[in-house]
């Protein structure tokens, strides 16, 4: 059995003060549902700056950013991170509670902050312990299985260094639009990485781990047809859930 992740006090518009190893001060936004529409507008100019390819996802942030942008058992997060007062990075990310898992969808940090340390880890691999803490948070600190995120096939080793694994999937996100448009449509192949959560021995939840972060990303999220032969193989028993 998984062991919930200790769980921070991340608001949905209330920063995360955390300091780095360096002494520079980290505070993370959760833009959803936020006051001040400047730092949702920030966020949205990273993304379109950094995802150029990625362009047709700014209307879904724009509507995620709303107070009522989450679904009953998807919790939808945008935050965005400054170092120092500077904005300086940002991620997406739903906690999908009825699958336990969390799901990245972008995440970017300015390379002057990327070698910045936590504890002595990474930037990148605190903020994805952050992530996790806060799909546990939104579990009700029920166990959780972790993060999963896309990668293409250049980008697998950066995420291995913190402690990502590839799950070994047969794996396609729609290419031209942020939810599959059916049949005919173009696909993009990649590798679907996981992290599990701390105080687990991954191999213990790594089928379920797999089965159900294929889920929230092709069942819940893209929506793909759970009869297509390589989604079935995929997200195995919790095409049923």
């Amino acid at each position: 059995m998984t062991q919930p992740e200790t769980a921070p006090d991340i608001g949905r518009s209330s920063p995360l003060p955390q300091r780095a190893d360096d002494g520079s001060l980290i505070v993370l936004t959760d833009v959803i549902g936020h006051p001040d529409g400047q730092l949702s507008a920030s966020l949205i100019t990273r993304h379109e700056s950094a995802f150029p390819e990625h362009l047709f996802f700014t209307p879904l942030l724009r509507n995620r950013s709303g107070t009522n942008a989450s679904a009953a058992q998807v919790q939808s997060h945008q935050w965005l991170l400054e170092v120092d007062g500077a904005p300086a990075g940002y991620v997406v990310f739903d906690s999908n509670i009825h699958r336990m898992v969390a799901i990245v969808h972008f995440v970017q940090l300015d390379p002057a902050v990327g070698t910045l340390k936590v504890g002595q880890r990474r930037l990148l691999a605190w903020l994805y312990r952050a992530i996790i803490e806060q799909l546990a948070n939104d579990c009700g600190n029920m166990p959780v299985l972790g993060l999963v995120g896309e990668a293409i096939r250049p980008l697998v080793p950066i995420y291995r260094l913190i402690g990502m694994r590839d799950l070994g999937i047969e794996y396609y996100e729609p290419k031209n639009a942020p939810r599959w448009q059916g049949p005919g449509s173009e696909l993009l192949g990649g590798h679907l990485l996981w992290l599990p959560p701390e105080g687990i021995e991954p191999a213990t939840i790594e089928g379920q781990a797999r089965e159900a972060g294929a889920a929230a990303f092709l069942l819940d999220h893209y929506r793909f047809d759970a009869d297509i032969a390589w989604v079935a193989s995929a997200v195995g028993a919790e095409r049923i859930r």
